[in-house]
């Protein structure tokens, strides 16, 4: 039994492990975000299915390969990345809406208390000035501590504006 056919099992039975930990993520998720207040629209995508499944296949196929040490590792290590974070897109996804603690939407978690700023209420006109660049019909730009400025996406205009009448209460 060499070195790399040891990485290649453990790298496996992460990816395994990985993939058991969605109903666990699911559900510390939905506990730390608290009740969902606005449902949105909740995507699943079969490219992350297919994603984790070619993740699995490139472990499997660099068996045949005699690569050195250092390129099995990151190879492997790669793969084991691609799969957790397809689950994450996969958890964050499946879970999309404004909770009580969280905005989760396309896939991106944004805690409450990491939200400095959302620009288009703190700076509301009375006026409906189209043409501003917060004024997106179906894009919200927030602040947070982390990531700086973002945008995020919703599926139509109306999830939007649901969505800032919440968020309201949390800048």
């Amino acid at each position: 039994m060499n070195i790399t056919f040891i990485i290649r099992v453990i790298s496996y039975a992460i990816g395994v492990l990985l993939l058991a930990s969605f109903p666990v993520r699911t559900k510390r998720l939905k506990l730390e975000a608290g009740e969902c207040l606005l449902p949105l629209k909740r995507s699943t995508s079969k490219m992350y299915i297919v994603a984790i499944l070619l993740c699995f296949a490139v472990i499997f196929i660099l068996r045949f390969r005699d690569f050195q040490l250092y390129i099995t590792v990151i190879m492997d290590l790669a793969c084991v990345l691609g799969i957790n974070l397809a689950v994450r897109e996969t958890v964050n996804r499946s879970a999309s809406g404004v909770y009580e603690n969280a905005l989760v939407t396309e896939g991106d978690l944004f805690y409450r208390k990491n939200i400095i700023a959302i620009p288009e209420i703190t700076n509301e006109k009375d006026d409906d000035d189209s043409t501003s660049e917060s004024s997106y019909e179906n894009t919200l730009k927030i602040v947070t501590q982390k990531a700086g400025e973002t945008w995020i996406a919703f599926d139509t205009a109306e999830e939007k504006r649901a969505a800032l009448l919440i968020l309201k209460d949390w800048v």
